[in-house]
């Protein structure tokens, strides 16, 4: 969805940090925790209201983007709760899910930014588009797939865009 009449803005973005960002390291980045987000409903369902459009100051490819296993993971995208377009979702994660077993690893997103296209698009918050890094020094080689998760009540909702990595 939106994926025609989204594009994302080269301008320099203001962000809203005031968002709790999780756990951080000494380097002041978030780091993956392993598990789903703690707090989140035990409902989920499964949303196409998202997009990642960055992947380490990259455009996203189909093929999964190799990263080193001392590294970090950058990321800018959006995402919309369609039930409630006119707030952001309340609580937003990126979740990584291991493809092979399916464990999964989640950091909250730390900025969020104004996306004015969203809006135009999807009738949402301009508040909808986040910003978020965190180091993966901790998390096991393998192939993710890179999912969106939000809630402002029950369900959590997850997001796929089709986005992957691989840690080796």
């Amino acid at each position: 969805m939106c994926s025609a009449g989204c594009t994302r803005t080269e301008a320099p973005i203001k962000t809203n940090s005031s968002v709790e960002t999780g756990n951080t390291g000494a380097s002041g980045v978030s780091t993956l925790e392993p598990s789903a987000p703690e707090g989140a409903p035990e409902a989920v369902a499964s949303v196409g209201s998202c997009n990642i459009d960055v992947l380490n100051d990259q455009a996203p490819t189909v093929t999964p983007r190799l990263l080193p296993p001392k590294g970090q993971l950058r990321l800018e995208g959006w995402a919309v709760d369609e039930s409630n377009p006119g707030n952001p979702p309340g609580q937003l994660f990126i979740v990584l899910q291991e493809v092979v077993s399916g464990s999964l690893w989640h950091a909250r997103v730390s900025a969020r930014v104004p996306r004015p296209d969203v809006t135009k698009a999807m009738g949402s918050s301009l508040m909808s588009g986040f910003r978020t890094g965190f180091d993966i020094s901790n998390l096991p080689s393998g192939e993710y797939r890179v999912l969106v998760a939000f809630w402002q009540d029950s369900p959590l909702k997850m997001c796929d865009a089709g986005r992957r990595v691989r840690v080796e």
